[in-house]
């Protein structure tokens, strides 16, 4: 049966899609295959307050709660603690929603007000492993600490194909930035709130040192009263 000019006009047409696409593909890969192994995202916020102050925060991981941006993607998330929360060792495992995903985040080292490093290993939506460091030194200000956020790690075929398509720096550091933003809120509101209770106390025991130092005055004799027995 011979071959009909359209039916040879479909099959050069397909043909020349197939290569295009086997092109672009071709193309693809080897642009991937020229992206860095490795990435690094990290932000850095002024915080006024000493590096005692902040240090608990990051510290103890229960103490996340309060400022991580993450922990508001789920509010049903669940949680789940190592025996001890705060220091080297210490571990935390979440369960949440399609945007919390699961993981877990463990400290490595701990050096109390100068740096905090941890490894977070995500099981889903997709496994992966990254260093994550905080770093606290001091601000220009005196009893200013400067607060960095870190988070590094390997990048295999496909984590390259995302950081290639989507700006992963943008959206990790404005997440940083967002949870620098909490702390720098949360540190300072409980300053506050320890100034004013020092006050109060500074209030009351001067007000309860004035009431010890009452006495009662017995009015004396006067001249020429008699204190003989009668």
């Amino acid at each position: 049966m011979t071959e009909t000019k359209p039916t040879r006009s479909v099959r050069r047409i397909l043909a020349s899609t197939l290569g295009v696409v086997a092109c672009l593909i071709l193309v693809l890969l080897l642009v991937v295959a020229t992206r860095p192994d490795t990435f690094s995202v990290s932000r850095s916020a002024t915080i006024p307050a000493p590096a005692a102050d902040v240090f608990p925060y990051i510290n103890d991981l229960q103490k996340w709660r309060a400022w991580s941006p993450y922990e508001q993607l789920d509010s049903e998330m669940q949680r789940e603690y190592s025996a001890s929360t705060a220091g080297a060792g210490a571990s935390y495992r979440w369960v949440g929603n399609s945007q919390a995903g699961v993981g877990r985040i463990s400290v490595t080292e701990s050096l109390p007000h100068e740096h905090v490093r941890l490894v977070l290993a995500m099981e889903k939506p997709f496994a992966c492993s990254n260093d994550v460091e905080f770093v606290f030194e001091p601000g220009e200000q005196t009893g200013d600490t400067v607060v960095t956020w870190t988070m590094s790690g390997k990048l295999g075929f496909l984590p390259k194909l995302m950081h290639l398509v989507f700006d992963i720096d943008g959206m990790v550091g404005d997440q940083f930035e967002e949870g620098l933003t909490n702390l720098n809120a949360v540190v300072v509101e409980n300053q506050t709130e320890s100034a004013s209770d020092a006050a109060t106390d500074e209030q009351q025991s001067i007000t309860g040192s004035g009431r010890s130092h009452d006495v009662d005055v017995v009015p004396s004799a006067g001249p020429g009263s008699d204190n003989r027995a009668s």
